[in-house]
């Protein structure tokens, strides 16, 4: 039962160095560093850094997305010392009716295993908890070390269409079958 639970900073999942959990609103203080480099947001989105007001809307949106289908985008922090470290999660991808693995993770941690952690986590979550049969990831052509994540998750190669106002690179992941 979703509707009535209480959705301030539910832990969604934990892995050997990571927890993943919904946004809180006292989270809005520490975006900044984050979502304001540039290195992370040519990534994500329309490419231009987030502003603290843009962070507010979209930590609501995640919150009402919690609330409403059970994912969303999560903060993922370092259980060893609760650094907030970007994103990892859920949402319908741009354009379409099938469900987005999306991650974003801030400069300075990438590189060490963070996003894939993350990501096989949340694709856990999608296909155990919430029984979703296929998961996709859209990211930019040129951005290798995504793609790299996504391959070593297991997901393959769709196609290149467009979704979030860019030609981009979607790849897919069906549920393992079910035994039994």
């Amino acid at each position: 039962e979703l509707e009535g639970r209480s959705v301030e900073g539910l832990q969604i999942a934990e892995t050997p160095r990571l927890r993943l959990r919904e946004w809180k609103q006292e989270d809005l203080g520490r975006v900044a560093p984050i979502y304001g480099d540039p290195g992370l947001t040519q990534w994500i989105g329309d490419g231009s850094p987030r502003d603290q007001a843009a962070w507010a809307a979209e930590i609501e949106r995640c919150r009402r997305l919690y609330r409403e289908r059970g994912f969303g985008l999560w903060a993922v922090e370092i259980r060893e010392n609760g650094a907030l470290i970007g994103h990892c999660g859920l949402q319908d991808l741009d354009g379409g009716s099938e469900i987005a693995l999306g991650y974003a993770l801030a400069s300075e941690w990438r590189g060490q295993g963070y996003a894939l952690e993350a990501a096989r986590a949340v694709i856990d979550y999608g296909f155990a908890t919430l029984g979703i049969e296929r998961i996709v990831a859209a990211t930019q052509p040129n951005n290798v070390s995504s793609i790299r994540v996504l391959e070593r998750l297991g997901m393959t190669f769709v196609n290149e269409a467009e979704h979030y106002g860019k030609r981009l690179a979607v790849y897919g992941l069906s549920a393992p079958a079910k035994l039994g």
